[in-house]
This record gives structure tokens, sequence and C-alpha cells, in this order.
């Protein structure tokens, strides 16, 4: 996306994990775009105290560190949500993009999924084992991967059936729409790692079913 650009910044920040870091790019110049966050104080005059507020942006890495481009910020929020609306128009758009794909190349592209889910299930499993903190997030992450699991194995047990790959890849759209809807409705209560995590998995599936693999901007 591209943003207006704004007048730099004066007062110190640090950078730190960010959900769309290294996925979205300026629109300007191509570079990555980078999460900076920044805390600022006041004195209120009404009763002499002091007030924090912490300020969550991307801006230009190109810009930063090659000095190369303009001050284009965008606010966290609304940069994370213009993406997640990006998103679900190019999964509607492009949602008969597996019409052409041999039943092999489904059963593989399927296959490497299950296996993703398969991978993540045991890590969220094995970080509650190690941590009592961990059980809340295995309880809200899990029940997506299973039910998404589940429903591609039952598809693909039935590829080589009539009908069969049609359902298989409706049952891949259904998901990947599913998917965004779970991620929106749980954006605010999940960790910067996993909203990357997330955000990453969909445009790599966007990527492996050739849809428009340019990158987020």
């Amino acid at each position: 996306h591209k943003r207006d650009a704004a007048p730099p910044v004066r007062h110190g920040g640090k950078e730190e994990g960010f959900a769309l870091s290294g996925l979205a790019h300026c629109g300007s110049c191509g570079g990555r775009m980078i999460g900076v966050s920044r805390k600022q104080s006041w004195s209120r005059k009404r009763d002499g105290g002091r007030s924090e507020a912490v300020y969550r942006y991307y801006r230009c890495g190109s810009r930063v560190n090659q000095s190369v481009c303009s001050y284009h910020t965008w606010r966290a929020e609304e940069l994370e949500e213009a993406v997640l609306a990006s998103i679900a128009t190019a999964i509607d758009q492009a949602s008969g993009k597996l019409a052409g794909m041999s039943a092999t190349d489904l059963r593989a592209l399927v296959k490497g999924r299950i296996k993703v889910l398969d991978t993540r299930f045991n890590r969220y499993l094995d970080g509650a084992a190690k941590d009592a903190n961990d059980l809340d997030r295995l309880r809200r992450l899990s029940y997506p991967l299973l039910r998404e699991g589940h429903r591609l194995q039952e598809r693909l047990r039935v590829l080589d059936e009539a009908g069969g790959r049609e359902a298989l890849q409706a049952a891949w759209w259904q998901q990947q729409r599913e998917r965004l809807t779970d991620l929106r409705a749980q954006w605010a209560t999940l960790g910067q790692a996993d909203r990357r995590l997330a955000l990453g998995d969909l445009v790599q599936d966007r990527k492996s079913t050739r849809l428009n693999s340019s990158h987020v901007k």
C-alpha cells in the first residue's frame, strides 16, 4: 500500500516484532516495511501528573536503512486491516484457480497443507506441556487446525472418485475463507508471532496455488 509521506519523527523508538514486518512492502520503492513502536510521555496540565502512550506503526525500511525513500508510514492497525481485506478480495477472485490442477498436484498441495497443520498443532501442544500459560493458546488455536485438517483429509480420501477433485477444490477455498474469518475474529487476542504465522500461511498459499504472488503492498 502507498501512503502519503509523513514528517520525520524526532523522538526515540525501537523496532520490535510486528505481524507484517518482511511481508508488507512499500508501494513507492518496493522496500520492506518495518514495524516500530514509540513511547511518548507528557505532563498533564490539570494535575501536574504524567501520561504515557505507545504508538505502533510501519515505515519504509529503505528510508531507515538506505535513505532512498520518503517517510511513508502506516498506523499498524490500519495497515494490518488493509492487508486482511486485500487477502479476502484475492481469495474471492481466485477461487477457480485450482480448476486446471492435476489430481497428483492437488493431492501434493493438500498433503503439504495437512503436514503444516500437524506440525503447528504439535508445536502448540508442546508449548502447553511446558508452560501452563500456553493452555489457553492451545484451546483457541488448535480447533481451527483440527477442523481444517479433518475436512481436507475427508475430501482427500475421495479424490479419485467421481466429483472428488471438485469437492477437494471447493473444500480448499472454503478453508481459506474460514482461516481468514477465524484470523480476523481472533486478531485482537493473538500475539505478534501468531499473527505473523497465520498471515504468512495465507500469503504462501496464494503463491502455491498460482494466485497473484506479488508482494503485499
